[in-house]
């Protein structure tokens, strides 16, 4: 089993991040949702863990059918009340939020795909 941490932008960062700017090298900009783990064959290729990053911004998209936001109105309100006390203002996982494998990997949600910034994180993460 892996797990990922997901990291949404902070509101200030926000207008830039969705517009392709990185985070920076500490995450300063971004709030840790917490974990998810992902299930895949051992050991994990490159297309296994594309294959969960997909997954994830699936599952971190507030439409019906997704595992992690529930949609009728008490779990909505439970929702936003969870975020705003977390200081975060999206709901659902956008361009700019970024996923860390717990090997110390790290991707920005780019507007195609993911790009790796493992190497920019690294350096003072």
């Amino acid at each position: 089993m892996t797990t990922y941490t997901i990291w949404y932008m902070t509101p200030e960062h926000f207008p830039n991040g969705i517009m392709g700017t990185l985070p920076t090298p500490d995450l300063s900009t971004h709030i840790s949702l917490g974990m998810m783990a992902c299930e895949f064959r051992e050991p994990p290729d490159e297309k296994a863990i594309i294959r969960d990053l997909n997954h994830i911004f699936w599952a971190y998209q507030a439409e019906p059918g997704s595992p992690v936001w529930p949609l009728d109105e008490s779990g909505i309100k439970s929702t936003n009340r969870w975020l705003e006390r977390l200081g975060l203002e999206h709901t659902s996982m956008s361009v700019g939020d970024v996923i860390e494998k717990d090997n110390g990997r790290f991707w920005v949600v780019a507007n195609h795909g993911f790009k790796e910034i493992t190497d920019y994180v690294k350096k003072t993460h």
